[in-house]
C-alpha cells in the first residue's frame, strides 16, 4: 500500500454528492447557498454604504447641525445615490442612522442619545 489516497480505498466507490443526496435535498441545499450568498453580498454593500457616508464632510456637517431627521436623510440618500450604492430604502434608512450615530458618538463623546443637540 503506497499510501493514503482519499477515495481511493480497494472496494469502495467514489462517490459525489449528488450520487448520495436525494434530488429534493440537493434543490434546498442550493436554494440555501444562493440565499446566503446573497446575504453576504448585502452586508458588503451596507459596510460599503456606511464608510461612504462617514467618509463624506457634507452628511457630517448635516447630521451635527440638524435636529429633524429629514435633512439627515435627504443628505444621506443622496450620498449613497452619488456613490452607486445599491440597497432598498429600508437598508438604506438603518445605514444612514447607523452612520448617525457613530458620527454623534464621535462628536459628542455619548453613546447613548436620541436626537442629536444643537449648539
Amino acid at each position: 500500500m503506497p499510501g493514503y489516497q482519499p477515495g481511493k480505498r480497494e472496494g469502495f466507490p467514489v462517490l459525489t454528492v449528488s450520487e448520495v443526496l436525494p434530488e429534493e435535498t440537493r434543490v434546498v441545499l442550493q436554494r440555501l447557498y444562493a440565499a446566503l450568498e446573497a446575504e453576504k453580498e448585502r452586508r458588503r454593500e451596507e459596510r460599503r454604504a456606511l464608510g461612504v457616508l462617514l467618509r463624506h464632510r457634507g452628511f457630517r456637517e448635516v447630521v451635527c447641525r440638524f435636529i429633524d431627521p429629514g435633512p439627515r436623510f435627504a443628505v444621506g440618500r443622496k450620498v449613497l445615490r452619488e456613490a452607486g450604492v445599491r440597497l432598498p430604502r429600508k437598508l438604506a434608512s438603518r445605514v444612514i442612522k447607523r452612520a448617525e450615530a457613530i458620527v454623534l458618538e464621535e462628536e459628542t463623546g455619548k453613546r447613548s442619545f436620541t436626537k442629536a443637540t444643537n449648539s
